[in-house]
Parts: C-alpha cells; structure tokens; sequence
C-alpha cells in the first residue's frame, strides 16, 4: 500500500514536471519570437559613388551605383538614378561609398569644368601670385584663404597692409582645379570665389599694389570685420627761410673822415 501510494506521487510530480516545462518552452518561445522579429524598414534606392572621384572632373557612369538605403535617413537632394548625375561636376573630391547630392555634383550648363563649381550668385577672379604669395607652394583648391593689399605710401619707403577679404574659396591654383596633389609647387596665379563687390576690391589692390594670400584652417570660419587702421604720417618739416638782419650801423667814408652812422629807417 505504501508502494503504490509512493509510485502515484511519483508519477503526479512527473507530471506537475512536465506541464511545467511546457509551460516554460511556451514563454520562453514567445519571447524569442517577439525579440527576434523580422522588421520591416522601408528603404529607397539611392545613387553612391563605386570609387573615388577627384574634385572638379566631368562625372562618368561607371563611378557610381545604386544601393538601398533607409528611407528614414536619406540625405537631401540624393539622386535615385545614376542618369541623372552622368555629365555633372563634382564639386569636391568624393569618396568611395558616398551618397551623391545636389551639394556634392554642379550642373555644367557649358564652358570648361571651373565655371561649373562657381556658387550661384559668385564670381570667380584671378590674381597673379608667386611662391611666397601662393603660400609656398601648398595651397591648394577647396582651400580657404584671406587677401591682403599690401600698397606703398607716397613719397615714403613703408607700406600700408590692409585685410581686403576673408575666409576666400580657392577654386583653382595655375590651371589645376583638382586639391589630390601633395607635394607643394610654385604657382603663377590663383583663381578665387567672392561676390561680385569684393571682385571690384581686390582688382583695385592689385592696381595699387601686390595682392598676398594667407593660408586659413579649413575649421576656422569666424569671421570678424577688417578694420581699417588709419597710418600714421609725420607731418612734413616747413622750409624756414632765414631773414636777412637789418644792420645797427653804417659806416660813410668822405675823404679821409670815417664815420659811423644809423641807417635811415
């Protein structure tokens, strides 16, 4: 009797064991499926470069693909068709995997390549430079520069220096419109971007004087407002012309008489 009482409680807890464990399997299956769950993200098709691509060159269809991309995070003006970019410019050197935008290809409506990286409602000027005033031979385009007049003061030995323009945009340094050279070079001229007012400024510095370029950090984009410090000039000496003095006394000689005299005044 105790046996068999023994076998029943056995065979209960099994039981009470197994339901239990199916219990378990049940949630534990739930759960995996609730965190494993396939979601759906919506993406869109969007046009990236396949390799690099120097700055300022007429883009080629073979540079570029098209992947899918989250639609939540598409970038602004991205392109969905490699058809549409085929014929622009790139207007800055782009890097394999890139997602292409409006900002990052121009339009070339005609002309040569430079025209086409012109901000709309800018000019491009260029002024003749050396290799002290092309920075020593490592500036380069996409780099930032300030102007500087450098004219000489009238009738004197020194020069007045005067900021002309800040935080400038070098688009070509000689004929090259392309930043991927390294190793510096000696320039002949230096084409920069500006407002159509400021083109006017800097041809009147150039007419005056020499026009020096300096070299910015490209993270430097304060600007502060050139001061104009007026120079300084020493007043030129007056010519004193000495005056003759009057004489106290004369001397007449009559004959053999000497006398001394006052002058008539």
């Amino acid at each position: 009797m105790h046996a068999n009482r023994t076998k029943i409680m056995l065979a209960v807890a099994l039981l009470l064991a197994i339901v239990a464990a199916y219990i378990a399997y049940n949630w534990l299956q739930q759960r995996a499926d609730q965190t494993g769950e396939d979601v759906n993200v919506a993406t869109k098709t969007v046009v990236v470069a396949a390799v690099e691509i120097p700055m300022g060159i007429k883009v080629e269809a073979p540079q570029f693909k098209t992947v899918e991309w989250p639609a939540d995070l598409l970038p602004e003006g991205s392109y969905s068709n490699i058809d549409e970019i085929v014929g622009k410019v790139s207007s800055r050197t782009i890097y394999p995997e890139d997602v292409i935008t409006t900002k990052i290809v121009a339009e070339h409506a005609g002309g040569n390549n430079l025209a086409a990286l012109i901000t709309k409602n800018k000019r491009a000027i260029t002024v003749r430079v050396d290799d002290v005033v092309g920075v020593g031979g490592f500036l380069l385009p996409g780099n930032r520069v300030d102007v500087i007049g450098v004219r000489p003061i009238e009738k004197t030995r020194r020069v007045e220096t005067r900021i002309i323009m800040k935080d400038v945009v070098v688009l070509a340094v000689d004929q090259d419109i392309s930043p991927d050279e390294t190793t510096p070079k000696v320039v002949r001229a230096v084409t920069l971007e500006m407002l159509p007012e400021s083109t006017l400024k800097v041809m009147k510095a150039a007419n005056e004087g020499k026009i020096q370029l300096v070299l910015r950090n490209p993270a430097d984009r304060h600007i502060v407002a050139a001061v104009k410090k007026p120079v300084k000039r020493r007043p030129r000496p007056k010519k004193v012309i000495p005056k003759t003095p009057k004489p106290t006394q004369i001397t007449v000689i009559r004959g053999t008489q000497v006398n001394n005299e006052k002058p008539n005044s």
